[in-house]
């Protein structure tokens, strides 16, 4: 089960460069 912080984690890095 995916957490929040998790997801947070994936969106920012591919938000990143």
């Amino acid at each position: 089960m995916l957490s929040i912080s998790q997801l947070l984690s994936l969106r920012l890095w591919s938000d990143g460069p």
